[in-house]
């Protein structure tokens, strides 16, 4: 039965040709687009994103390399200085996910143009609402300006670091008006600083030389509170 139907084609075939018509086998394959490479994908997107008690929140991501992200939120209308966080991301396809990957990590779809927020489970948010982030051009003082970030600061005989967290390195603090400030906030717990606690400060970042990767010293503005949960 086979061999007849394929004969049967074969026939057709001929008598299209000898009839004028014509015959083609070009098949179209639809285009598809890979996922963007890490040196397609830009160093910063930028936008307004949804808020439940707020006008909205100006977030901004910049890729600082090929593994370290720096994310900043500025809640509008409530706060002076931008929520800043700083650590390392991980992708896999088109997903890019900050920090490490747990029901806290914030996650992004990658588009050509843009990113878009996910939820939790790396879904998307389907609200009505935009999430999206806008490829733009990077502010040359985006990690450079003041902003208030959770870490690990260590102080002793008025040398410090500051480890944020998400980072696994901690950072020399660079002023000494910072350490006195620090001093101040723990003028009770003198011992503790010297141990290391944890913290919600101001801070800016000053790039440093380093020829082991991303660095930088530590520019430390005030201390608003100690964390009595580390990072978490």
């Amino acid at each position: 039965m086979q061999r007849t139907h394929f004969m049967a084609l074969l026939a057709l075939g001929w008598l299209a040709c000898n009839d004028g018509i014509e015959v083609t086998t070009d098949i179209t394959v639809p285009e598809t687009r890979t996922a963007l490479s890490l040196n397609e994908l830009a160093s910063y997107y930028a936008d307004t994103l949804p808020c439940a008690s707020c006008e909205g929140i100006f977030t901004e991501l910049a890729i600082l390399d090929d593994s370290t992200y720096f994310l900043s939120e500025s809640y509008i209308g409530e706060q002076s200085q931008p929520l800043g966080s700083i650590g390392r991301f991980s992708r896999e396809g088109d997903v890019l996910t900050l920090g490490s990957a747990d029901d806290s990590a914030r996650r992004f779809k990658i588009m050509e143009d843009r990113v878009v927020q996910l939820d939790k489970d790396g879904s998307e948010m389907i609200t009505g609402l935009d999430y999206s982030l806008e490829q733009t051009t990077q502010p040359v003082n985006l990690i450079t300006r003041p902003f208030l970030t959770n870490g690990f600061l260590k102080i002793e005989n008025n040398q410090g670091n500051f480890q944020p967290c998400g980072i696994a390195q901690s950072w020399e603090l660079m002023n000494d008006a910072g350490i006195k400030e620090a001093n101040r906030f723990f003028a009770k717990q003198a011992a503790k600083l010297a141990e290391g606690v944890y913290v919600r400060a101001s801070i800016e970042l000053q790039p440093a030389n380093d020829s082991t990767g991303l660095a930088f010293h530590v520019k430390l503005n005030t201390v608003s509170e100690q964390l009595a949960t580390g990072c978490q």
